[in-house]
């Protein structure tokens, strides 16, 4: 469940005078993803719901030429699953073992680089984080999913992550403008299409999403056919391009195969972000 919330529940804003960050200025960043996921087993529909939220700090560490060095740590991380089997929490703030893989990735830092449109030039540091999210791991009763917790830490799938939150701005000033993205997240191909228009501090997107081919999720080898739709709204700070309050809505359909079966499958979700200058 976690993939899906890393795939289609980090989307930012957009505006057209791009990103205005200075050194030292630092952002809380807060998302909540409401998930649902519908899908065919033995011939019968089963429903999961997956409640995502996370809160990082991002810290402008430098400017030059149009560049910013980003210093990126989790403060806080929450799971919530609830499927005809029960309901699970796992959370950064909790202190039973479902809590240790949230504990793990929470209070960790990496930087990268990003120019003014929100390109993402260069990540650092993501190897000690993945070291120390082993460390943590190692000797627990997580110590065997320990390489599918580093997936989500792969160079890959964050450049892709950050990619989706901050490469939203087009090129040159423009109130209509579109955005085309090929990204991998945890070896799953994805492609985003999104057409944005600009009205004041308040920016209408709409998107059209496919998920298309071979990946490996939690060890497992997938075939993915899902494709969909995703509208949001956007508010944006005019002063540096920064989200002030966001929120989109994700409808997806198709089918997943593995190990010989195929299920079809369709996930709708609510992403809600924030970004407010500390």
């Amino acid at each position: 469940m976690l993939l899906f919330a890393l795939i289609f529940g980090i989307f930012s804003s957009a505006y057209s005078q791009q990103y205005n960050f200075s050194k030292g200025d630092s952002f809380t960043f807060s998302t909540t993803i409401d998930q649902l996921i519908s899908q065919m087993m033995m011939g019968q529909q089963m429903e999961v719901t997956n409640l995502v939220e996370s809160i990082e700090t991002l810290e402008i560490m430098d400017v030059d030429n149009g560049v910013f060095t980003i210093k990126l740590t989790s403060t806080f991380n929450k799971t919530t699953v609830s499927s005809p089997q029960g309901t699970q929490t796992m959370s950064s703030d909790g202190n039973t073992t479902n809590d240790l893989a949230m504990k793990a990735v929470t209070g960790l830092s990496y930087s990268f680089k990003m120019d003014k449109s929100g390109q993402i030039l260069e990540i650092m540091n993501l190897e000690d984080t993945r070291t120390q999210i082993r460390e943590k791991l190692e000797g627990t009763s997580l110590a065997m999913v320990i390489p599918q917790i580093l997936e989500t830490y792969s160079e890959e799938t964050q450049i892709s992550n950050l990619d989706n939150k901050f490469n939203i701005y087009p090129e040159t000033e423009s109130t209509e403008w579109s955005k085309e993205k090929n990204l991998t997240l945890n070896s799953m191909p994805l492609s985003l299409t999104a057409d944005y228009n600009l009205s004041g501090n308040e920016v209408i997107m709409d998107g059209d999403l496919t998920v298309s081919g071979k990946g490996t999720f939690n060890g497992m080898q997938l075939d993915m056919n899902l494709e969909g739709t995703q509208d949001g709204t956007f508010n944006i700070d005019p002063n540096n391009g920064a989200i002030l309050t966001s929120e989109s809505e994700t409808l997806i359909s198709g089918s997943v195969s593995a190990q010989g079966m195929t299920i079809p499958m369709s996930i709708s979700f609510t992403t809600k972000l924030s970004m407010e200058k500390n």
